[in-house]
């Protein structure tokens, strides 16, 4: 081929010779020759096509930017039309044909052979023996450290520049509204059938990359955090993130099924119920899974409990002064006024419920107290009062502390503690007391002891017996008071 063929032909001509001659240069033996040629012995292209890898993407570099350049230049309605044009120049035919045409020969070729790949396999495992896996896990170490070295030196220096990261950061808008455009669309017109359906979303999930998933929430919570403190600098008023939240909220729930939404979280929960039934019918069948599973459920229990008494052994060992820091901490940044209104309005909000249902309490008390097996209930605190009575009779320290002198010491304390009370508040417990008898309705007062009373004297003298065994100690312990006062009143007068 001449070279004014070649120019008037724009290069390489596509005929039979040509192909023909490209693929008789990439045989085997032609490969082997033109390699020995150019870097067997004496052969000194090595270097010179090394040299030369720069200079083809230099020069690659440099075509596209003239190309970019021109383009560029164009007036907007011709370079739109020249663009239209190379567009139109695709046959879309020719390349469904192609996809269809590999389609057809990969299931011929699967039908027809099967255990292609255990043929081909050889060739792949005699390139493994002779791969020098320890250099190749150096190089690519090497290689991969080269990459990232040069990735992070450019991701610093694009982070040193404000208005190249927001430039960045306005890349995402688009890419993710036009993702979720494609998913929404696609899930929108997908009519599958349910069977078809659940299988695809359950393939999908297994396919899942939890690794780069875990990574991708990691890198997400961290952008929340930076977010969330760039907040705080900004102050808990700043009101951009209030108006910019309300206004994604606002889009998402307009353009949301509220009902459709509704179904899907009952259904999820009725499919997480069925997990449970599911996993609890396999136990119930399985007693040795059973066993095992309380094991298993035992043991992480135990390793909760272990790391939790560790927590709390380290913090209970806390210097003094870490532990009054913490103290101070709590006192300055807890908003004793915030908990104060949630107490409050939790008031508020239980007393409104019993007004606007009065008889709920009662009902749901009516319907639950009959159900309860009073039986077995008093049978287990039976058996709990038994066994804690036998612990705090087992326990010295317990009994300990029960001993009269121990009671003693403690009420005396607390006497303390009210008289002091009392004695910083002159008046306090009259005033107390006259406010609150002020405000019993004595009538009502009357009318109970009256009935309280009448009820334990007609219990206590239904029989003579019953009579006697009340009124003995009684008569004795008055008996025994007025005697004991006689003898301390001439004790004191008589000296």
């Amino acid at each position: 081929m001449s070279a004014s063929e070649a120019g008037s032909g724009g290069g390489f001509k596509v005929t039979r010779e040509n192909v023909e001659a490209v693929l008789e240069s990439v045989k085997p033996e032609a490969v082997d020759a033109a390699v020995e040629s150019l870097f067997g012995e004496g052969g000194e292209m090595g270097p010179e096509i090394l040299l030369a890898i720069p200079n083809v993407m230099n020069a690659y570099a440099r075509m596209l930017t003239g190309f970019a350049e021109v383009l560029e230049e164009l007036e907007p309605e011709e370079r739109r039309k020249l663009l239209g044009e190379a567009a139109g120049k695709l046959d879309g035919v020719a390349l469904g044909r192609a996809t269809n045409a590999f389609s057809r020969l990969m299931m011929k070729v699967g039908k027809e052979n099967p255990k292609l790949a255990a043929e081909v396999f050889p060739a792949i495992e005699t390139a493994i023996e002779e791969i020098d896996f320890g250099k190749l896990r150096v190089g690519t170490v090497a290689y991969i450290e080269y990459a990232a070295d040069l990735a992070s030196m450019s991701i610093d220096a694009m982070l040193e520049n404000p208005v190249i990261v927001a430039n960045l950061v306005g890349i995402l808008p688009p890419l993710i509204n036009n993702l979720i455009k494609v998913i929404s669309g696609a899930l929108s017109e997908m009519d599958l059938p349910q069977e078809v359906l659940a299988s695809a979303v359950f393939n999908i999930i297994l396919e899942i990359d939890t690794e780069e998933l875990g990574r991708a929430v990691t890198s997400m919570s961290k952008i929340v955090n930076e977010l969330h403190e760039g907040n705080l600098i900004l102050g808990r008023d700043e009101p951009r993130f209030r108006a910019v939240f309300a206004e994604f909220a606002e889009g998402i729930l307009e353009n949301v099924d509220t009902a459709e939404f509704a179904r899907a979280v009952v259904a999820l929960g009725e499919d997480f119920e069925v997990i449970l039934d599911s996993v609890t019918d396999i136990l119930h069948r399985d007693p040795e899974l059973l066993i095992l599973a309380g094991a298993t459920v035992g043991s992480l229990l135990n390793v909760a409990l272990r790391g939790l008494s560790n927590f709390m052994l380290e913090f209970s060992q806390l210097p003094d002064e870490i532990l009054l820091e913490l103290g101070e901490d709590i006192r300055q940044n807890l908003e004793v006024k915030e908990v104060a209104r949630i107490v409050n309005l939790y008031i508020m909000l239980a007393n409104r419920f019993m007004q606007v249902n009065p008889a709920l309490y009662d009902d749901l008390a009516a319907a639950i107290i009959p159900a309860i097996d009073t039986e077995q209930l008093g049978a287990m605190l039976k058996v709990t009062a038994t066994r804690v009575t036998g612990v705090v009779r087992d326990t010295p320290e317990l009994l300990k502390r029960l001993e009269p002198e121990e009671i003693g010491g403690r009420i005396n304390e607390t006497l303390i503690s009210f008289n002091r009370y009392m004695a910083a508040r002159p008046g306090a417990p009259r005033e107390f007391l006259s406010r609150m008898l002020g405000a019993i309705d004595t009538r009502e007062l009357e009318t109970a002891v009256r009935t309280t009373v009448g009820g334990l004297t007609q219990a206590m003298f239904e029989s003579a017996d019953r009579a006697l065994a009340f009124a003995r100690p009684v008569a004795g312990g008055l008996l025994a008071a007025v005697w004991s006062l006689v003898l301390n009143l001439k004790r004191k007068i008589l000296g």
